[in-house]
């Protein structure tokens, strides 16, 4: 008999909660259910194609997310969604179109240190090492105080590895005479 209860109880308590999702009206924040679900949707394809290194796939995502999601972020979920735009457009070699939205990202959170590797790598792939090391630096000052920050901060040394302390940013012959 108490486990007949206990089954009633959690069955009566379900279909409650279910018809409360159903005839609720929109959120608090004036998200409907939808919406909320089709957001879910977008991040689960944004961070798919992360992983299957689909790097056009995640750019689409990622803006989708910015232009329809905006609403629902947050914390530092922007600077996030950014920073998957930034690195799709590095992969695909768009280092001129990545920029702007680094910069985006930096602004939103300063102490990202993912941000400042982004628009590192896309410095660097612009041919401008200087500033890529400049970038780079920022990024490791930040410190790696959680495990994405540390990350970046680690790819930031080995790039730094790579780019002479002293690179002196190009002058074309017209500048120098």
């Amino acid at each position: 008999m108490p486990t007949r209860r206990i089954g009633w109880m959690f069955f009566s308590s379900l279909l409650v909660m279910c018809l409360g999702w159903g005839l609720a009206p929109s959120s608090a924040s004036g998200q409907s259910y939808q919406h909320i679900n089709d957001c879910n949707r977008i991040m689960d394809v944004e961070t798919d194609a992360l992983k299957s290194q689909q790097w056009e796939r995640l750019v689409s995502a990622a803006r989708q997310n910015i232009s329809m999601c905006h609403d629902l972020f947050q914390g530092d979920q922007e600077a996030g969604t950014l920073a998957d735009i930034a690195i799709g457009l590095n992969m695909q070699g768009k280092f001129e179109d990545s920029i702007p939205i680094s910069m985006r990202c930096v602004t939103l959170k300063p102490d990202a240190a993912f941000c400042y590797e982004n628009l590192g790598e896309s410095l660097e792939g612009l041919g401008r090492p200087a500033d890529a090391r400049k970038a780079y630096e920022q990024a490791i000052s930040i410190g790696g105080y959680d495990k994405l920050n540390a990350s970046a901060i680690e790819f930031a040394q080995r790039q730094l590895a790579h780019i002479p302390p002293d690179v002196e940013p190009r002058q074309s012959e017209a500048s120098r005479k």
